[in-house]
């Protein structure tokens, strides 16, 4: 998937910008506030955070029934403010709708870019939105970035483990598959990398699930600071 970087405008779009004959179901926006503390006192504590959040039904129905080569990707490096000019744009190219889960998506995916700015200071993000239909990332892992915002918002979430499991499994001890975390759909996670990882706040060990061969398409979404990957570093697929 090409690479590309924004030079949009800041104008926001505005949630009324529907088509005229389209029932346009009412979805409040989650708080962003709220989310900041939730997340910002995960990562003060241990190795990620998570703000727990349930997708109106109307918009995870809509989701669910939109056609797999119909679900929108992006690889896009700029500032929260454009990136839903950009989601608007590859919907619309993808035949990706109605009109109002496109603004819906793209109003989201700019408010999570501007939760991961406030929370890590990042100035540009790289935002990567996939549907992914294998395992993408089978094995555990920690990725090589400072944070990663992550949120799946169709099918099973990423899956992940305490750090105290986690330096076990490093020291080749293995643990019980009841061990195993998994972010349920919608929500969403700040996790450390290990370029910000401590002796106290270790990064956080994750996959992503196994779908290969099960016939589900998930609709994953990644924001990293663009920062961390100006050296040319490849991007962990989760």
């Amino acid at each position: 998937m090409p690479m590309t970087s924004l030079c949009l405008s800041s104008t926001s779009l505005a949630y009324p910008r529907f088509l005229c004959d389209e029932p346009v179901p009412d979805i409040s926006p989650f708080c962003e506030k709220t989310a900041h503390r939730i997340i910002a006192a995960g990562l003060e504590k241990g190795a990620a955070g998570f703000f727990p959040r349930q997708l109106d039904k109307v918009v995870a129905h809509a989701l669910e029934c939109t056609p797999d080569g119909s679900l929108p990707e992006m690889r896009v490096i700029g500032p929260s403010s454009g990136m839903a000019a950009a989601v608007e744009e590859v919907g619309r190219e993808a035949a990706f709708g109605p009109a109002w889960l496109r603004v819906w998506l793209a109003q989201d995916i700019m408010a999570l870019g501007r939760l991961f700015q406030a929370i890590t200071g990042a100035k540009e993000l790289l935002v990567r939105l996939e549907a992914i239909r294998t395992d993408a990332c089978r094995r555990f892992h920690a990725d090589h970035v400072h944070h990663r915002l992550t949120c799946t918002y169709r099918g099973p979430g990423t899956q992940w483990i305490q750090p105290d499991m986690a330096t076990e499994w490093e020291q080749g001890k293995a643990w019980p598959a009841s061990a195993i975390r998994q972010a349920q759909t919608g929500t969403v996670t700040i996790m450390r990398g290990r370029r910000a990882e401590t002796a106290q706040k270790p990064a956080l060990l994750h996959r992503s699930p196994p779908v290969a061969g099960s016939g589900i398409t998930r609709l994953f979404l990644a924001i990293d600071d663009a920062t961390d990957h100006d050296n040319g570093d490849g991007i962990i697929p989760e």
